[in-house]
Protein backbone atom coordinates (compact mmCIF):
# COMPACT_ATOMS: atom_id res chain seq x y z
CA UNK A 1 0.00 0.00 0.00
CA UNK A 2 1.49 3.16 -1.46
CA UNK A 3 2.16 6.17 1.24
CA UNK A 4 0.48 9.59 0.21
CA UNK A 5 2.85 12.76 -0.06
CA UNK A 6 1.96 16.12 -0.05
CA UNK A 7 4.05 18.75 0.22
CA UNK A 8 2.98 21.82 2.41
CA UNK A 9 5.40 24.09 2.82
CA UNK A 10 8.89 25.01 1.16
CA UNK A 11 11.10 26.90 2.94
CA UNK A 12 14.00 28.74 1.25
CA UNK A 13 16.93 31.36 2.00
CA UNK A 14 17.78 33.91 -0.75
CA UNK A 15 20.70 36.14 -0.90
CA UNK A 16 20.86 38.90 -3.20
CA UNK A 17 24.49 39.57 -2.11
CA UNK A 18 24.26 43.39 -1.85
CA UNK A 19 22.26 45.42 1.08
CA UNK A 20 18.90 46.63 0.37
CA UNK A 21 16.36 49.76 0.67
CA UNK A 22 13.63 48.88 2.25
CA UNK A 23 11.43 51.78 1.43
CA UNK A 24 12.70 51.32 -2.47
CA UNK A 25 11.42 47.79 -2.19
CA UNK A 26 8.17 49.76 -0.27
CA UNK A 27 7.87 51.60 -3.24
CA UNK A 28 8.49 49.24 -6.08
CA UNK A 29 6.03 46.69 -4.71
CA UNK A 30 2.75 47.87 -3.22
CA UNK A 31 1.29 44.58 -2.19
CA UNK A 32 3.93 45.09 0.70
CA UNK A 33 3.17 44.99 4.59
CA UNK A 34 4.74 48.09 6.18
CA UNK A 35 7.23 47.20 8.73
CA UNK A 36 6.50 46.32 12.56
CA UNK A 37 7.82 47.57 15.53
CA UNK A 38 10.08 44.68 16.27
CA UNK A 39 10.31 42.93 12.95
CA UNK A 40 13.98 44.43 10.83
CA UNK A 41 12.08 43.87 7.48
CA UNK A 42 9.33 43.82 4.99
CA UNK A 43 7.11 41.08 3.85
CA UNK A 44 5.30 40.80 0.39
CA UNK A 45 2.62 38.32 -0.35
CA UNK A 46 2.50 37.02 -3.74
CA UNK A 47 -0.52 35.25 -5.04
CA UNK A 48 1.26 33.32 -7.72
CA UNK A 49 2.72 31.45 -6.69
CA UNK A 50 1.18 31.92 -3.20
CA UNK A 51 4.09 32.49 -1.06
CA UNK A 52 4.80 35.05 1.75
CA UNK A 53 8.57 36.78 1.39
CA UNK A 54 10.43 38.58 4.46
CA UNK A 55 13.31 40.97 2.62
CA UNK A 56 15.87 42.07 5.01
CA UNK A 57 17.66 44.94 4.37
CA UNK A 58 20.95 42.93 4.61
CA UNK A 59 20.07 41.56 1.20
CA UNK A 60 18.58 38.61 2.40
CA UNK A 61 15.43 36.64 1.98
CA UNK A 62 13.52 33.99 3.43
CA UNK A 63 10.92 32.50 0.82
CA UNK A 64 7.86 30.44 2.24
CA UNK A 65 4.65 29.06 1.84
CA UNK A 66 4.91 27.66 -1.97
CA UNK A 67 4.14 23.91 -2.25
CA UNK A 68 7.40 23.01 -4.69
CA UNK A 69 10.67 23.97 -4.87
CA UNK A 70 9.71 25.07 -8.46
CA UNK A 71 7.51 27.74 -7.09
CA UNK A 72 9.48 28.75 -4.49
CA UNK A 73 11.87 29.62 -7.26
CA UNK A 74 9.45 31.13 -9.57
CA UNK A 75 8.57 33.25 -6.56
CA UNK A 76 12.07 34.55 -6.21
CA UNK A 77 12.57 35.57 -9.71
CA UNK A 78 9.12 37.19 -9.92
CA UNK A 79 10.14 39.54 -7.16
CA UNK A 80 13.64 40.30 -8.81
CA UNK A 81 11.87 40.86 -12.39
CA UNK A 82 9.17 43.23 -10.46
CA UNK A 83 11.93 45.32 -8.57
CA UNK A 84 14.30 45.61 -11.18
CA UNK A 85 11.08 47.51 -13.56
CA UNK A 86 10.69 49.59 -10.60
CA UNK A 87 14.45 50.71 -10.88
CA UNK A 88 16.09 48.31 -7.87
CA UNK A 89 19.46 47.15 -9.42
CA UNK A 90 21.20 44.00 -8.77
CA UNK A 91 24.71 43.35 -9.11
CA UNK A 92 24.35 39.97 -9.27
CA UNK A 93 22.20 36.75 -9.54
CA UNK A 94 20.42 35.76 -6.38
CA UNK A 95 21.58 32.59 -4.83
CA UNK A 96 18.77 30.56 -3.77
CA UNK A 97 18.66 27.56 -1.21
CA UNK A 98 16.02 24.89 -0.43
CA UNK A 99 16.47 25.01 3.48
CA UNK A 100 13.14 22.36 4.64
CA UNK A 101 10.40 21.14 2.95
CA UNK A 102 7.80 20.34 4.73
CA UNK A 103 5.16 17.10 3.74
CA UNK A 104 2.37 15.34 4.93
CA UNK A 105 1.92 12.15 4.51
CA UNK A 106 -0.94 9.53 4.72
CA UNK A 107 0.33 5.76 4.99
CA UNK A 108 -3.05 4.29 4.75
CA UNK A 109 -2.92 1.95 7.97
CA UNK A 110 -2.74 2.48 11.32
CA UNK A 111 0.53 2.68 13.21
CA UNK A 112 1.55 0.90 16.75
CA UNK A 113 2.89 4.12 18.47
CA UNK A 114 3.81 1.98 21.60
CA UNK A 115 5.45 -0.98 19.49
CA UNK A 116 7.69 1.86 17.40
CA UNK A 117 8.54 3.95 20.92
CA UNK A 118 9.80 0.05 21.57
CA UNK A 119 11.66 -0.70 18.47
CA UNK A 120 12.89 2.14 16.98
CA UNK A 121 16.04 4.32 18.35
CA UNK A 122 15.22 7.97 18.42
CA UNK A 123 12.08 8.43 19.21
CA UNK A 124 10.22 10.81 21.68
CA UNK A 125 6.56 9.42 22.95
CA UNK A 126 5.13 11.08 26.16
CA UNK A 127 0.92 9.33 25.32
CA UNK A 128 -0.25 10.95 28.60
CA UNK A 129 1.26 14.31 27.14
CA UNK A 130 1.09 14.69 23.34
CA UNK A 131 -0.87 11.47 21.46
CA UNK A 132 1.89 11.55 18.59
CA UNK A 133 5.71 10.13 18.43
CA UNK A 134 8.11 11.89 17.30
CA UNK A 135 10.85 10.12 15.81
CA UNK A 136 14.30 11.62 14.50
CA UNK A 137 16.23 10.15 11.26
CA UNK A 138 19.58 10.30 10.47
CA UNK A 139 19.61 9.05 7.21
CA UNK A 140 18.10 11.47 5.46
CA UNK A 141 17.86 14.00 8.41
CA UNK A 142 14.53 14.40 9.20
CA UNK A 143 12.07 14.55 11.69
CA UNK A 144 8.55 12.96 11.31
CA UNK A 145 5.95 13.71 13.85
CA UNK A 146 3.51 10.36 13.48
CA UNK A 147 0.15 9.46 15.07
CA UNK A 148 -1.71 5.96 15.63
CA UNK A 149 -3.82 7.12 12.60
CA UNK A 150 -1.25 6.69 9.54
CA UNK A 151 -0.61 10.66 9.24
CA UNK A 152 2.55 12.02 9.55
CA UNK A 153 4.65 15.47 8.98
CA UNK A 154 7.54 15.30 7.55
CA UNK A 155 9.92 18.02 8.11
CA UNK A 156 14.14 18.74 7.92
CA UNK A 157 13.98 17.72 4.34
CA UNK A 158 15.83 19.56 1.52
CA UNK A 159 13.89 18.51 -1.08
CA UNK A 160 11.65 16.12 -2.58
CA UNK A 161 13.51 13.22 -3.18
CA UNK A 162 14.97 13.25 0.47
CA UNK A 163 11.17 13.60 1.84
CA UNK A 164 10.28 10.16 -0.58
CA UNK A 165 13.33 8.59 1.04
CA UNK A 166 11.95 9.39 4.37
CA UNK A 167 8.95 8.31 3.81
CA UNK A 168 10.67 4.85 2.25
CA UNK A 169 12.47 3.96 5.12
CA UNK A 170 10.01 5.19 7.53
CA UNK A 171 7.60 2.39 5.55
CA UNK A 172 10.07 -0.13 6.34
CA UNK A 173 10.60 0.81 9.79
CA UNK A 174 7.32 1.22 11.20
CA UNK A 175 5.43 -1.86 9.20
CA UNK A 176 8.16 -4.06 9.69
CA UNK A 177 8.70 -4.03 13.25
CA UNK A 178 9.67 -6.79 15.85
CA UNK A 179 9.64 -6.93 19.37
CA UNK A 180 12.41 -8.41 21.17
CA UNK A 181 9.93 -9.86 23.74
CA UNK A 182 7.33 -10.96 21.46
CA UNK A 183 4.39 -8.46 22.75
CA UNK A 184 4.01 -4.86 23.09
CA UNK A 185 4.46 -3.05 26.84
CA UNK A 186 2.65 -0.23 27.04
CA UNK A 187 5.25 2.78 28.14
CA UNK A 188 3.03 4.07 31.45
CA UNK A 189 4.99 2.66 34.04
CA UNK A 190 8.38 4.15 32.49
CA UNK A 191 6.75 7.36 32.78
CA UNK A 192 5.43 7.28 36.07
CA UNK A 193 9.36 6.07 37.05
CA UNK A 194 10.51 8.98 35.48
CA UNK A 195 11.16 12.86 36.77
CA UNK A 196 9.74 16.03 36.61
CA UNK A 197 12.95 17.09 35.27
CA UNK A 198 13.69 14.31 32.88
CA UNK A 199 9.60 14.65 31.17
CA UNK A 200 10.45 18.82 30.68
CA UNK A 201 13.82 17.47 28.79
CA UNK A 202 11.62 15.31 27.06
CA UNK A 203 9.60 18.35 26.39
CA UNK A 204 11.55 20.73 25.67
CA UNK A 205 14.34 18.42 22.78
CA UNK A 206 10.85 18.00 21.28
CA UNK A 207 10.08 21.71 20.83
CA UNK A 208 13.67 22.40 19.88
CA UNK A 209 14.24 20.08 17.61
CA UNK A 210 12.43 21.51 14.30
CA UNK A 211 15.26 24.60 15.42
CA UNK A 212 18.10 22.03 15.33
CA UNK A 213 17.18 22.26 10.90
CA UNK A 214 16.81 26.29 10.85
CA UNK A 215 19.63 28.39 9.41
CA UNK A 216 18.14 31.43 9.96
CA UNK A 217 18.49 34.72 11.89
CA UNK A 218 15.84 33.74 15.04
CA UNK A 219 15.10 37.37 14.45
CA UNK A 220 13.87 36.93 11.27
CA UNK A 221 12.15 33.41 12.43
CA UNK A 222 9.47 32.01 9.18
CA UNK A 223 7.81 30.07 12.16
CA UNK A 224 7.35 31.98 15.09
CA UNK A 225 4.31 30.67 16.18
CA UNK A 226 6.20 26.81 16.25
CA UNK A 227 5.72 24.72 19.30
CA UNK A 228 3.76 22.13 21.03
CA UNK A 229 0.64 21.62 22.21
CA UNK A 230 -0.10 19.85 25.67
CA UNK A 231 -3.55 19.41 27.43
CA UNK A 232 -1.81 19.32 30.98
CA UNK A 233 1.11 20.01 32.96
CA UNK A 234 2.35 19.01 35.93
CA UNK A 235 3.65 21.84 38.05
CA UNK A 236 7.52 20.63 38.72
CA UNK A 237 7.38 20.20 34.68
CA UNK A 238 6.26 23.70 33.94
CA UNK A 239 8.58 25.49 36.39
CA UNK A 240 11.79 23.83 34.31
CA UNK A 241 9.64 24.59 30.53
CA UNK A 242 8.58 28.00 31.56
CA UNK A 243 12.69 28.65 32.48
CA UNK A 244 14.12 27.27 28.80
CA UNK A 245 11.05 28.19 27.19
CA UNK A 246 7.95 30.43 26.41
CA UNK A 247 4.62 28.33 27.77
CA UNK A 248 1.50 30.18 26.72
CA UNK A 249 -2.00 29.26 28.64
CA UNK A 250 -4.19 28.54 26.20
CA UNK A 251 -7.99 27.70 27.02
CA UNK A 252 -7.85 24.03 26.94
CA UNK A 253 -3.76 23.51 27.49
CA UNK A 254 -0.86 25.37 27.22
CA UNK A 255 1.38 26.07 24.10
CA UNK A 256 5.58 25.11 24.31
CA UNK A 257 7.13 27.86 22.26
CA UNK A 258 10.88 28.32 21.63
CA UNK A 259 12.94 31.20 23.30
CA UNK A 260 15.03 32.97 20.70
CA UNK A 261 17.88 33.75 23.50
CA UNK A 262 17.87 29.39 24.39
CA UNK A 263 17.27 28.93 20.03
CA UNK A 264 20.45 30.98 19.17
CA UNK A 265 22.43 29.34 22.27
CA UNK A 266 21.48 25.58 21.07
CA UNK A 267 22.39 26.52 17.27
CA UNK A 268 25.92 27.48 18.18
CA UNK A 269 26.50 24.50 21.19
CA UNK A 270 28.74 21.80 20.33
CA UNK A 271 27.36 19.40 22.03
CA UNK A 272 24.15 17.39 21.08
CA UNK A 273 20.45 19.23 21.81
CA UNK A 274 19.78 16.89 24.56
CA UNK A 275 23.33 17.19 26.63
CA UNK A 276 23.03 21.03 25.59
CA UNK A 277 19.38 21.03 27.32
CA UNK A 278 20.41 18.95 29.83
CA UNK A 279 23.37 21.33 31.07
CA UNK A 280 20.99 24.28 30.76
CA UNK A 281 18.35 23.31 32.79
CA UNK A 282 21.02 21.98 35.75
CA UNK A 283 22.69 25.57 35.93
CA UNK A 284 23.03 27.94 33.36
CA UNK A 285 20.88 30.59 33.90
CA UNK A 286 21.82 33.37 31.28
CA UNK A 287 22.26 32.14 27.60
CA UNK A 288 24.71 34.50 25.81
CA UNK A 289 23.86 34.96 22.47
CA UNK A 290 27.21 35.63 21.12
Amino acid sequence: MKAEIKICNVVASVDFRQRLSLSAVKKALPTVSGPRSRFPGVVVKLGRPKTANLIFSTGKMICTGSSSEYGARTAVKKLVLSLREKGVKFKERPRVKIQNVVALVNFKRTINLEKAAKTLTGTIYEPEQFPGLIYQMENPKTVALLFSNGKAVLTGARNRAEVEAAVRRLERRLFTLKSKTGRVEIKTSKVEEESSEEKALKLLEATYSLCEFCNYDCDGCPYPGLGIYLEKLETPVLETLSALSRVEKCRRGFYVRPKKEIAVHLKYSKEGLAEALARLSTGLTSVSTA
